[in-house]
Order: structure tokens, then C-alpha cells, then sequence
């Protein structure tokens, strides 16, 4: 996965064995949080992000708004929209989120879809990584820092974990680092809807621009690292015929630059 390999990993988990060590998130209220200190000659750190849906948010990118499920006074738990962002953050301080990629899982929807071939990741969920070595200067002071998994709008249940991947500078024993830039503010959401009776058109847009840098001086020499990166998402769902049709259409793209000069990547889901 890196190279070269990390010299130390830190789970970020649950304690309790008996459910495999995930998080289970229950509600966007509902944060999870795992105390890391990290060693004084840390020269790089990312976060690998592991997160899979279930429950009644199984299928989150069919919802529709809580105010169409209050219209014909039904009893389904499946609102909150199409829309769902999992957010990292150390001591509150937010560092990192990502807008999942839909995963269909055996079985779901209707098993005309999985045969012969399944979906997406359905065996292999994908995991997500965060390069959080601009923030090494937040943590690098011998004492204990939370870190905070939570799911925006999420309704139970979520399962989420993570991975702290660290590199150690093995010619030091303290390395020193600074936050130079930090710009990383919450999505900017807009919602719009339309709809009569059972029938409508449910939209979702949401946007973010984040900017990281910070800079790590360590044996081997100062070593700035640099993060741009740009999401745009759209969702589009219409429900037909009193409701008993449903047609979504979900995007998002992104565009990322690691590092100086700025050489963007664009990736589109």
C-alpha cells in the first residue's frame, strides 16, 4: 500500500472484540473517539479510513427528505436525503472527511444485480487515506490526542475504523513540525425539492475547497507538505408513478494536488 512501508500502525477502533473492533455509528450525533499519543520523531502520519453502511442507511444515496416521509406520514427511517460525508477530527478540530462511494452489497436491491458479476467493491470495500503530515505539529508534544469519527447526516447504522500509518525518523529522537496552512471548512450543502403526493424530484450539491501545509524538519532535512483538493458532488433522485418507481443519479468528482508545483488530478465516481 506505501512504500516504503510505515514503521508503526495505530488502530483507531472499538474495544469491544465480540463486534470485530468497528465503530458503530448510530446517528449523526453519534461520534466516535480513540485517544493516540504520538512518538516524539513522527516525520509522516496518514489515516487509512475504513467505513461500510448497514441498517436502515444501507441504501443512503436512495433517500429522500425527512419532509417528503412526514408528507404521506409514513413510518420508513430512511430519510435525511442522499447525502452522507464521513469526517475525521483531532482534538475537534476537523482534518480530513470523505463522501463514500456507494457500495451495493450482495444481495441488495434485487440479486439480478450481483449475478453473475457483484458490484463495486462489495467484496473489497475501498478504503480512504488522509495524509495528515501537515498537522504534526497539533500532536507532537508527548501528550494524549482524540481523535473523532463521525458520519454527517448518518442514520444507524454505520460501522467505521481507522488506521494511524506512521513514519518514524529513526536517526532522531525528536522531530520538529508546524502547521503553516490550514483551510478546511465544512461542505457547503444546498438542497432543493419538489414534489405532489407521492411523486418528485429531490437535488443535492455539495462543495469543498481544502488547502493544507505544514512543514516537518527531521534528520534527513525540512520537508514541506502541501494538499489541495476540491469535491464537488451532486445527487438527483425522481420518484414516478405514486411513488412505486425511483430513479437516483449520483456524482462526484475530485480534483487533488499533493504537493508543489501544483499538478492537479481529477478523478470522477
Amino acid at each position: 500500500m506505501y512504500d516504503p512501508p510505515a514503521d508503526l500502525i495505530i488502530p483507531i477502533s472499538a474495544s469491544d472484540s465480540t463486534k470485530g473492533y468497528w465503530f458503530i455509528v448510530e446517528g449523526d450525533l453519534d461520534v466516535k473517539f480513540e485517544k493516540v499519543r504520538f512518538p516524539l520523531n513522527t516525520r509522516k502520519v496518514v489515516l487509512e479510513l475504513y467505513v461500510s453502511f448497514h441498517g436502515t442507511d444501507e441504501f443512503w444515496y436512495t433517500n429522500p427528505s425527512n419532509s417528503y416521509i412526514r408528507m404521506y406520514n409514513s413510518s420508513d427511517p430512511r430519510g435525511n436525503g442522499a447525502f452522507r460525508e464521513v469526517f475525521i477530527s483531532i482534538d475537534g478540530k476537523l482534518v480530513g472527511s470523505e463522501m463514500p462511494f456507494p457500495v451495493i452489497f450482495t444481495g441488495g436491491i434485487n440479486p439480478l444485480l450481483w449475478k453473475p458479476v457483484v458490484a463495486i467493491g462489495a467484496f473489497n470495500l475501498p478504503s480512504y487515506d488522509f495524509d495528515l503530515t501537515p498537522f504534526l505539529g497539533m500532536v507532537l508534544d508527548e501528550k494524549d490526542h482524540v481523535f473523532s469519527i463521525g458520519v454527517t447526516d448518518g442514520i444507524k447504522y454505520w460501522l467505521v475504523d481507522a488506521n494511524l500509518h506512521i513514519w518514524l525518523d529513526s536517526s532522531s529522537t525528536i522531530v520538529e513540525a508546524k502547521n503553516v496552512v490550514n483551510i478546511y471548512p465544512e461542505s457547503e450543502i444546498s438542497r432543493s425539492e419538489e414534489f405532489q403526493s407521492l411523486d418528485g424530484s429531490f437535488e443535492i450539491k455539495a462543495e469543498k475547497f481544502t488547502r493544507l501545509e505544514g512543514w516537518v524538519k527531521s534528520s534527513s532535512g525540512n520537508l514541506t507538505t502541501s494538499i489541495l483538493q476540491e469535491v464537488k458532488f451532486t445527487s438527483a433522485i425522481k420518484f414516478k408513478r405514486k411513488g412505486a418507481y425511483k430513479t437516483f443519479k449520483q456524482n462526484t468528482r475530485l480534483k487533488k494536488c499533493l504537493k508543489y508545483p501544483f499538478a492537479w488530478e481529477k478523478y470522477n465516481f
